[in-house]
């Protein structure tokens, strides 16, 4: 039997408003992807930083097991640097047997070394810790 694909898309800063129906912005991509998905009615974050909330996602843990308590770019490294030793559901997957890849905004340790955390193929925005910028292409935005 051939196993399913698996995608799992994060999104930044999206208001639950954005996915009502009967909101004027436009967004036929997402719309189309939930028709064929599944649509949660009722989220809830383990902690109201991106950070951690991002490591909990990937690791399963509240914050204050994983120990990411903090925005990774703002603090010292030890108040938000993920430990590649947790568990994380990336190496899970390349267990059975899946070729694991992560795209965009990593935000949860500052290496950006993706292979200690399960990912065979990444590609992460170039966060510049001290200036809060994102490389893009040797342009920089605002992040």
């Amino acid at each position: 039997m051939t196993q399913p694909n698996l995608l799992v898309l994060i999104t930044d800063q999206q208001q639950a408003a954005t996915l009502d129906p009967n909101n004027p912005c436009q967004m036929p991509h997402l719309d189309r992807l939930a028709a064929g998905g599944t649509r949660f009615s009722r989220c809830y974050a383990p902690n109201p930083i991106c950070s951690p909330s991002r490591a909990s996602l990937m690791t399963g843990l509240l914050p204050h097991s994983h120990g990411m308590v903090d925005v990774t770019h703002a603090v010292e490294s030890y108040r938000a640097d993920l430990k590649p030793n947790l568990p994380f559901w990336s190496r899970t997957l390349q267990q059975a047997g899946y070729h694991t890849a992560y795209m965009g905004k990593w935000h949860i340790e500052r290496t950006n070394r993706l292979e200690n955390f399960g990912f065979e193929t990444y590609e992460v925005e170039q966060y510049n810790q001290l200036q809060g910028l994102v490389e893009r292409g040797g342009l920089c935005a605002i992040a």
